[in-house]
């Protein structure tokens, strides 16, 4: 269907923002339970120029509706003035840090006149204490907020032959290569899942929805003089845990992130590392999203040093400006045991927090960040040299990348040309 062939079609829309946020609380059963006193998150999220916190009063607020054996829960915006036109809504939720359901609920639409919007029973305090839903005497609440402007605004579309497609028919081809996966009919490549601490497992696919899917896998199944490209070969996902592997070739074929996949953190990112070292943008983009929007103090650091590991610079600033939008939060990221590893493992990414939370004068840090990568070639000498580079493993490869300066993206072959080459400039 050609372009003056397209019909046409208007579209009347309001655009909305939509962001969520998390806020630890330790020692939440040394808080008080006295009514009326409340503690105040801060800022977690910016929509539209509006600025949203939490509110908690764990006595419960104190009205007339309120009871002293409930907390009372509140969303409320910071800002002394917002647009009249403005509407907010959210969704406050206790996480269940256990992995199991959130106790969430969503608040009435609001104009910008109101200033908070929440709960007085939200919960009660013997519902949550001596739950899944503490701990270590941590409670873990989340904000969620959409919000909009009240400017409805028209525009005239051409619908194209594929937006003009039934919905199911698209969900039905995904189903469908969903089960010529699982029952193995004429799959053509055997791939090997090794992990550490775990046992290799055999897993097998077709060659073409791997070219079609993952750029990497292309190059590996169809360049003549590539290993992998010969028939009969094996094609090993080095440090990837088994289930790893499977929730991957699931996506793959289906373009859907497995459930379990999608509530675990550390499945996800176990998804973005695959995501990124066999380049499938749609993966990577996604787990990359989730990721940023779950990040909290406990695991910013963790996080940090992932994103620095894979060169992954969009998650890498997020997890920055998350950890230095204030000095209250980055006093409670250095106080967790994940900081420490960061301190000992990536001792370079301090100086970006400090850059971060005090930008510097003169220096800037992109000039910093390629003084370092100089220095690093420079002192890659004769007796810095490494041997034996194809039995080590992709994030030993990446970290002697890391060390000397070098992008750490690609699969195994091309870090260890990448680390050959610069040996043989050297020498």
């Amino acid at each position: 269907m050609s372009k003056e062939d397209a019909p046409a079609h208007v579209e009347s829309s309001i655009e909305s923002e939509e962001a969520t946020a998390r806020w630890l609380i330790r020692g939440i059963s040394r808080f008080s339970t006295e009514k009326g006193e409340f503690v105040l998150s801060g800022q977690l999220l910016e929509l539209m120029g509006a600025r949203f916190g939490l509110k908690l009063y764990w006595g419960s607020e104190g009205g007339k509706d309120s009871d002293p054996e409930w907390c009372s829960l509140y969303a409320y915006h910071l800002n002394q003035c917002l647009p009249p036109s403005l509407r907010w809504k959210a969704c406050l939720a206790i996480v269940n840090q256990h992995g199991g359901e959130n106790k969430s609920v969503w608040t009435d639409v609001v104009d910008s006149l109101h200033h908070d919007r929440g709960f007085t029973k939200f919960k009660k305090r013997s519902a949550v204490l001596g739950t899944d839903l503490v701990k270590n005497d941590t409670l873990l609440l989340s904000l969620q907020v959409e919000c909009w402007l009240q400017n409805v605004q028209t525009v005239t579309k051409s619908i194209t032959q594929q937006e003009a497609m039934p919905g199911n028919l698209l969900g039905s081809l995904s189903e469908d290569l969903r089960s010529l996966w699982q029952e193995g009919e004429s799959c053509d490549v055997v791939l090997t899942a090794e992990a550490e601490g775990s046992e290799t497992v055999t897993l097998h696919a077709h060659r073409a929805i791997l070219c079609a899917r993952s750029p990497v896998f292309r190059g590996m199944l169809l360049s003549s003089g590539m290993r992998e490209a010969t028939p009969g070969s094996e094609v090993t996902l080095v440090d990837t845990e088994p289930k790893a592997a499977n929730w991957f070739l699931e996506f793959l074929y289906t373009g859907k992130i497995n459930e379990d996949a999608w509530k675990n953190d550390e499945a996800l990112c176990h998804m973005l590392a695959l995501a990124h070292k066999y380049e499938v943008r749609s993966l990577l983009n996604a787990c990359e999203t989730e990721i940023a929007a779950r990040l909290c103090e406990e695991t910013a650091a963790e996080r940090l040093m992932m994103a620095d590991l894979l060169g992954i610079a969009g998650l890498r600033a997020e997890v920055l400006s998350f950890m230095c939008c204030s000095r209250e939060r980055l006093a409670k990221v250095q106080g967790t045991e994940a900081f420490k590893r960061l301190g000992q493992r990536r001792p370079q990414l301090l100086l970006d927090i400090m850059a971060k939370v005090v930008p510097p004068s003169e220096t800037p840090l992109a000039a910093r960040s390629a003084a370092r990568k100089r220095s690093a070639g420079q002192c890659f000498g004769a007796g810095d040299m490494l041997d034996d580079l194809d039995s080590m493993t992709v994030v030993q490869l990446k970290q002697h990348c890391v060390d000397r300066g070098l992008p750490t993206s690609g699969s195994k072959q091309v870090l260890i040309q990448r680390l050959n080459d610069l040996q043989r400039e050297r020498t």
